[in-house]
């Protein structure tokens, strides 16, 4: 009897786990981070990204890495590229600006944003685009 008992909470439990993952997998991920303005233009040395975010969560981001992804004419990805932001600690609510040059994208018309944080974890991003490449 007791090891029925036990087999059976066993059981149980790990279907509540199975259930709350579930249920958390379903939850719209959290936009912790907002791209305020984005513009990007090719120049004699590659691409240069100018932008504003604001840390729109409500804990701060350590070590914050923004990912572009480009784009070819039909949406075909390209290559990504990644670059630290210069602040070591972007607060809530704190906005920061940033400028990049990445390497030339030949065909690229368009781009998106990513983001990591210092631990690698992904970042949500509203409006993270498309963006057009000028």
């Amino acid at each position: 009897m007791t090891r029925r008992r036990v087999a059976a909470l066993s059981l149980g439990a790990l279907a509540a786990a199975a259930a709350e993952r579930r249920e958390r997998e379903k939850r719209p991920k959290v936009k912790e981070l907002e791209v305020v303005a984005v513009s990007a233009h090719r120049a004699a040395e590659g691409i240069e990204l100018d932008g504003r975010i604001r840390n729109t969560g409500v804990r701060p981001l350590e070590g914050l890495a923004l990912m572009f992804s480009f784009y070819a004419d039909e949406k075909k990805p390209l290559t990504t590229q990644s670059a630290t932001i210069d602040e070591a600690v972007l607060t809530p609510g704190q906005e920061c600006t940033f400028r990049f040059a990445m390497r030339d994208v030949p065909r690229a018309v368009s781009f998106t944003m990513q983001a990591r944080d210092g631990a690698q974890r992904e970042v949500g991003v509203s409006r993270e685009g498309p963006f057009p490449l000028e």
